[in-house]
């Protein structure tokens, strides 16, 4: 099941919203500035910094997340969106709370129902993994026009 995505407004979800949904949103906006997008997380508090870790390997890579900080699901809209959450989990959570929306997994849409991993308190290598892995599903997905 492949669908290559031309939506305007993407959302991506993880718990926190300061390592792989920040990772994400960073490198949509970089390879897409045509979409409009947005991040949020499950259990995420307000207006939190990213880790220091999510910034270091954007910045490697050659993408910023500067002026990103955490926002909770309450706090954001999801009409007229697609959502791309990191894990089963949270998507089941989502859909359980907004029905209507659209939400997938980000390795949903290539067969596999596979969760991207959470680097957070797992080291430097495990956090540069997770940015391959979001960067290549993004790129896969939104492919450039």
């Amino acid at each position: 099941m492949f669908r290559e995505f031309e939506e305007n407004k993407v959302c991506f979800v993880c718990t926190a919203n300061m390592a792989r949904s920040i990772m994400a949103e960073s490198v949509l906006r970089k390879l897409r500035p045509d979409i409009e997008v947005f991040s949020c997380g499950i259990l995420a508090i307000d207006g939190f910094n990213p880790t220091e870790e999510t910034i270091s390997v954007l910045e490697e890579k050659g993408y910023s997340c500067n002026g990103l900080v955490s926002k909770s699901v309450e706090s954001c809209s999801f009409a007229d969106s697609v959502t791309f959450c990191m894990t089963t989990k949270q998507k089941i959570t989502l859909k359980s709370r907004f029905p209507k929306s659209e939400i997938y997994t980000l390795k949903t849409l290539n067969s596999i129902e596979k969760d991207i991993t959470d680097p957070v308190k797992k080291g430097m290598e495990v956090y540069r993994e997770t940015l391959n892995q979001i960067e290549k599903e993004i790129k896969r997905l939104f492919r450039d026009k």
